[in-house]
């Protein structure tokens, strides 16, 4: 009888957490947003050339920040020990609402 009950039970945990929807890591959406935004493309291009020891002019105007204060960790660009989240529409309220209702960074 116990043997019955639990598979039931576990045919409607199956169920219950197949209609859950991934949540994709946040760390995972800044990434992806990167790809998609232009000026991420740049510093990341800048970063990574290691001839350029500043900015191109359009670049400075945009960031108003040294490139020695940038740098390029796990494929994440921090700005002063910041990441820093792309202009990706709904990217910016996400990261705050994950990060509020968390109670914990980035998690």
């Amino acid at each position: 009888m116990l043997a019955e009950s639990r598979e039931a039970g576990d045919a409607e945990f199956v169920a219950v957490s197949e209609l859950e929807p991934e949540i994709k890591p946040l760390y995972d959406l800044i990434r992806d947003a990167y790809k998609n935004d232009p000026i991420a493309q740049d510093i990341v291009a800048n970063l990574l050339d290691a001839s350029v020891r500043r900015w191109p002019k359009p670049l400075r105007k945009f960031l108003r920040c040294e490139k020695s204060e940038c740098k390029l960790v796990d494929g994440l660009l921090y700005f002063r020990n910041r990441i820093w989240i792309p202009d990706t529409p709904g990217l910016r309220l996400e990261v705050a609402h994950r990060t509020h209702s968390a109670g914990l960074p980035m998690m």
